[in-house]
């Protein structure tokens, strides 16, 4: 079309004058000297009826070529103190303004082409493809290709194929990797503050509502976001696990069941607060390892979130199931390497902040929407569900777990001084947002 256009203009002018064309191809040189070939390439059908010196209309433009590369040595070597005078009665002319203009039209153009480079990016997870965890980075790179119209490639290393879990951190760190499902959990040592949430008994059981409070935390807080930044990372967003239940072998519908019980489940503060209930922790084992020691019964239960329950099919081996109240949690960060991030063009990382949020929200509706149908699945299986244990029974447990925010505060407090004030706002945004803590966790 703009070929079209440019023909028609050039009927209309009637130009016959070689130097009009090639003083214009020298501004436009000398004013866009990346994008001139283009743009003279573009104007081409201008130059097609110029009359040669012969009358051979058909051999206009490589007269032309010849003519601008002659005329532009002698001003450039010959003529140079002309040259101002050459374009300023170019610029008097209204047919140049009028090629000029169209010239320049067609500049945005060659601009897009050049800014539309794929970028390519290594992705990897420890989770299997297709699992409900690995939906959290499935689903951002597939909404990231589209909406960034192709400029964005990834290629995925689901399944640890690429970095084992424990070796995240490090992989992302040292460029093994561009971006990653992250688990701060399996380097509490390097990532204390994204794991320091696990401190407390008792949180929120809404998923959606744990993972507005660590995102408020990290805007409120910058010294959290230091931590990731001081590993050469930038943290992009957030997801969530569902609040824990037991899967066990026979009844536990009452605080006083627990007592006496091998229960497989999470190390650190976890093993702290089931053991002030009467359980006796067995931590150390995989998910699918559970499911042989709760066949064999060297364990009676099983403490996770019900969505392992199913992936495992722990229900196979298991009877009873009963919810905890320990509430949801946020174990998962997506990040990316820092320097990888700071290469990128700036709407690249608006939009990937922005198709972020999206899919942390999104990640965290569907994990409260499963917790309920893995309960029902688990029923459909044959599990008896006991519901929650009873209000009573979870502020007599809270009454006797050792002060584990407490704790945490404590072994930071050198490190990061404003760690009992982000300790102190997680209570308040929790309750802010209609949370009941059942115990007061003194903090100084």
């Amino acid at each position: 079309m703009a070929c079209s256009l440019l023909c028609l203009t050039n009927n209309m002018l009637g130009f016959t004058k070689t130097r009009l064309m090639f003083h214009f191809g020298f501004f436009i040189k000398s004013i866009v000297p990346m994008g001139s070939g283009v743009v003279l390439l573009a104007l081409s059908p201008l130059f097609m009826p110029i009359t040669t010196p012969n009358g051979n209309a058909s051999q206009g433009l490589t007269h032309l070529d010849k003519t601008l590369e002659s005329d532009m040595s002698q001003i450039f070597f010959k003529r140079k103190s002309h040259m101002p005078l050459a374009i300023l009665k170019i610029l008097k002319t209204k047919p140049f303004f009028i090629i000029l203009l169209m010239a320049l039209c067609l500049l945005p153009f060659y601009a897009t082409a050049s800014d539309t480079k794929p970028i390519n990016l290594k992705v990897v997870s420890p989770y299997p493809a297709g699992t409900f965890t690995n939906q959290l980075i499935e689903w951002y790179i597939e909404s990231l290709e589209q909406e960034s119209n192709g400029t964005l490639k990834f290629t995925n290393f689901w399944g640890g194929s690429l970095l084992k879990g424990k070796e995240t951190l490090e992989g992302i760190q040292y460029g093994v990797a561009d971006i990653a499902l992250l688990i701060p959990g399996y380097s509490p040592g390097k990532l204390p503050l994204a794991f320091s949430h696990y401190a407390f008994p008792f949180a929120p059981r809404s998923a959606e509502m744990m993972s507005e409070i660590i995102e408020e935390l990290y805007n409120e807080f910058p010294f959290m976001t230091q931590e990731w930044t001081n590993h050469n990372i930038k943290a992009i967003y957030n997801g969530t696990v569902s609040d824990y239940g037991i899967l066990s072998k026979m009844p536990m519908t009452r605080l006083q069941d627990f007592h006496g019980k091998k229960i497989a489940q999470l190390g650190g503060h976890f093993a702290s607060w089931t053991q002030a209930s009467g359980i006796q922790p067995i931590s150390g084992m995989t998910a699918s390892e559970r499911y042989e020691r709760l066949r064999n019964g060297v364990v009676d239960g099983s403490l996770l979130t019900p969505s392992f329950f199913v992936d495992f099919k722990e229900y196979e081996v298991s009877k009873y199931c009963i919810m905890t109240g320990l509430g949801a949690r946020v174990p998962f960060f997506v990040v990316i390497n820092m320097k990888v991030w700071n290469k990128l063009p700036q709407n690249i990382q608006k939009l990937m902040m922005k198709v972020g949020k999206n899919v942390q929200l999104k990640h965290a509706i569907a994990t409260d929407e499963k917790l309920r149908s893995d309960l029902n699945l688990l029923q459909s299986k044959g599990i008896q569900y006991n519901g929650y244990l009873s209000s009573e029974d979870i502020k007599q447990w809270a009454d006797t777990v050792p002060n584990t925010p407490k704790k945490m505060c404590k072994s930071l407090e050198n490190r990061y001084p404003e760690i009992r004030n982000m300790a102190k706002r997680f209570v308040e945004l929790a309750k802010g947002k209609g949370h009941e803590w059942p115990r007061d966790f003194k903090l100084n």
